[in-house]
């Protein structure tokens, strides 16, 4: 019990966020009441509903390698959603903290709390920082007693629910729905799941409890603006969207000017802020490690190994856009239009893809209608149109619309335009004509009624197999290999024939381990490639101990498809692709269809997730 305390203690305090913390404020100086619970209530759920999703979702794979797939396919969102809340932290920080108190150059203080979050976070792990997360809310526990202890408090927070006009109708809908999926695409979310699912904690009451203290937070928070001017509570509705009243509570208490208050705010504002900063350099860290080299792709190799693998250019990034912002003047709704618009609508695909098992659009298509909200909704706030500003998050939501019953189309790996695993080629649910057209009607029927669990080849711990044997994990054959002199070339790295002779070793012995009772003597078939294809990514040298991987992705009547990648012993990505199998007859040559056996051994290793597009 302690522990899932600590957890859901860390996964609310790091979900805090400059919006958290002062747009929050803004909300409830403009609306009262009305505003704090419209925006503490879709935040609490959405972080409970985050975890009850999770814990229900229809990938039965592990979460880690769920988490690890879903990023790096989304890498581009998942990171742009990161370093915007990065980005919004700082800039809330300084323009709503730092500069309402007067405090001496507070761009500079800014990048000293950035440098602090980052430096803490190298040296320590998730676990350790999650135990950490409790001393802070112990410490924010404290200041907020000497706030309410100092500050001059008249008792009239619940006066009233009153909201004066459609600006706050207009505001909600983008809001609620931000808020209430705003967990999906966090990286820091993802990563806090992952670990608690493996330490067998519950994520539906992890989660659960991680929105009550969330949403307790919040109601702290908000009270600060109804205590220092309990007129407030009322609800003020200036009228105007974009009124930007999120440094109140430090306008405030600088006039006060009692430094027992000053310093208690800041302590709860800057160790609110700080646990998301610290978590977002340990979350960005985890993703970038995994992923950055192999999309740099070529590139990677004129690049330091070090920059590559290091999340701290996106935190200067990130500081160098507070600082622009707060240069330019602008408020906290800029960064706000993003999570109720583009990011909504990956969101809700990423969702979906959970809940049912099959997106509603590609991440390309998500992002276009993503993009046409986040137009819609900055047209209505800098025009100061309501009717935009509400309708903009329905467009996102469009995203769900399905793509047609004919589109069980095959996604790319490459551009982290997928969600799901491959689905399978949509030619299958196609007549195709000619006197073999009813085998694809056979075919759908053999996988929708194949017992997957029981007839697939079975995970192995590595540790306990010779190299040679090679073992499944998630779905990947796997052979470990040691590249010799035989495989360089004159300047001594490898030579780029071997990557494919390693793939075609490792697929025979695929082969050989799912299809035990082949013979080649006595086979009405055989296996011959159509195509290949190999991305060159990282170079690597004699003597290297690498890990070939293999596993089914695809297939139709015709063909099969396989994907590989061959890792370095740091689990760097050296090279991965994919080729076409083809069966022909053993005596006649001429092209058949994917015969049962190869059916009944394949599909065995392949995720109910990219079968299911065939029942």
């Amino acid at each position: 019990m302690t522990s899932i305390l600590f957890w859901s203690g860390s996964s609310a305090i790091a979900w805090l966020w400059g919006l958290g913390m002062f747009f929050s404020l803004h909300f409830t100086a403009s609306y009262g009441v009305a505003g704090l619970l419209a925006f503490a209530i879709p935040n609490a759920c959405g972080l409970a509903a985050f975890g009850f999703i999770l814990s229900r979702r229809k990938d039965k794979t592990k979460l880690r390698a769920l988490a690890e797939r879903v990023t790096s396919r989304y890498f581009g969102p998942f990171m742009l959603y990161q370093f915007l809340a990065v980005s919004l932290t700082l800039f809330a920080l300084a323009r709503y903290l730092f500069v309402p108190l007067d405090v001496p150059a507070p761009m500079l203080l800014m990048v000293c709390v950035l440098l602090a979050a980052m430096t803490l976070a190298d040296r320590m792990s998730l676990a350790g920082l999650v135990r950490l997360h409790a001393g802070y809310l112990l410490v924010m526990v404290l200041a907020y007693i000497l706030l309410q202890s100092f500050m001059p408090w008249s008792g009239e927070m619940t006066s009233g629910l009153a909201v004066k006009d459609g600006v706050f109708w207009a505001y909600l809908p983008p809001v609620a729905l931000g808020l209430l999926f705003g967990p999906w695409l966090d990286l820091q979310q993802w990563q806090r799941a992952a670990a608690m699912e493996e330490r067998g904690l519950s994520l539906s009451k992890g989660y659960g409890l991680a929105g009550l203290v969330f949403f307790i937070l919040l109601l702290a928070n908000g009270a600060l603006v109804l205590g220092i001017q309990p007129e407030l509570a009322r609800g003020l509705a200036p009228g105007v969207i974009g009124s930007d009243l999120g440094g109140l509570v430090a306008q405030s208490v600088h006039g006060l000017g009692d430094p027992v208050v000053i310093a208690a705010l800041i302590v709860w504002c800057l160790v609110g802020l700080f646990a998301t900063l610290d978590s977002s350099r340990l979350a960005l860290n985890w993703l970038v490690e995994r992923v950055a080299a192999e999309k740099l792709g070529p590139l990677a190799a004129f690049l330091p190994i070090g920059l590559i693998k290091s999340s701290t250019p996106l935190f200067v990034l990130a500081a160098g856009l507070a600082a622009t912002g707060l240069i330019a003047g602008v408020d906290l709704q800029y960064y706000m239009l993003c999570f109720a618009s583009l990011f909504l609508a990956y969101s809700v695909v990423l969702v979906s893809e959970l809940l049912v098992g099959r997106s509603a659009a590609h991440g390309f298509q998500a992002g276009l209608f993503g993009m046409m909200a986040l137009c819609l909704l900055a047209a209505g706030y800098l025009g100061q149109a309501p009717l935009l500003v509400a309708l903009s998050p329905f467009v996102a939501l469009l995203a769900l619309l399905p793509r047609g019953p004919e589109v069980v189309e095959q996604i790319s790996d490459d551009g982290a335009d997928a969600l799901a695993p491959l689905m399978v080629d949509s030619k299958l649910s196609q007549p195709l004509g000619g006197p073999s057209s009813a085998a694809a009607v056979v075919l759908a029927d053999q996988l929708s009624h194949q017992n997957v669990t029981e007839t697939g080849p079975q995970s192995a711990d590595p540790t306990k197999l010779s190299w040679t044997e090679g073992w499944f994990d998630e779905r990947w054959f796997n052979i470990k290999l040691i590249s010799t002199y035989s495989d360089t070339n004159s300047v001594g790295n490898v030579y780029f024939a071997s990557y494919i002779s390693w793939v075609g070793k490792v697929r025979e012995l695929f082969f050989r381990r799912c299809m035990p009772g082949f013979d080649l003597k006595e086979t009405p078939f055989y296996i011959l490639t159509r195509s290949i294809s190999h991305k060159f990514i990282r170079e690597t040298r004699e003597f290297e101990e690498l890990l070939v991987k293999v596993r089914v992705d695809a297939l139709n009547r015709k063909f099969v498809t396989l994907k590989h990648e061959i890792r370095d012993s740091k689990d760097n990505l050296i090279g991965k692709g994919e080729q076409t199998l083809m069966f022909v007859n053993a005596k006649s040559y001429g092209l058949v269809d994917v015969p049962a056996a190869v059916i009944s051994s394949f599909t065995a290793t392949m995720p109910e997730t990219h079968l299911r597009g065939l029942k």
